[in-house]
């Protein structure tokens, strides 16, 4: 879908080129952003109160159960590979969490 837009916007070989580019690139800024949102949520349940681990737990069956709901949407499919994506943004944010806890202590 996207792939036709650049081709309408950008016509010709630069089109092409483009469309080319985001046919092999469309992943980093989709499934970035999930493990970004991801992280913001373990930093948000931290926030609340949760201890680390209870937090990676709740991120976890939270992009579990989004997978799971994928199944159900026409059009979409939930896989393995997004889960470990998504808990991939929560475990960044447990290390930047760490980094920042290590500099306090100092």
């Amino acid at each position: 879908m996207i792939d036709k837009e650049i081709r309408r916007r950008a016509p010709g070989k630069r089109g092409e080129r483009l469309a080319a580019i985001w046919g092999k690139a469309w992943w980093l800024p989709v499934k970035g952003w999930h493990a970004t949102e991801f992280a913001v949520l373990y930093a948000l349940l931290r926030y609340s109160g949760r201890n680390r681990e209870a937090a990676l737990l709740l991120v976890t069956l939270g992009a579990a159960l989004d997978e799971f709901h994928q199944t159900f949407v026409e059009g979409r499919t939930g896989t393995a590979r997004d889960v470990l994506i998504d808990v991939g943004g929560a475990l960044a944010a447990v290390g930047v969490e760490s980094m920042l806890e290590s500099r306090q202590r100092g």
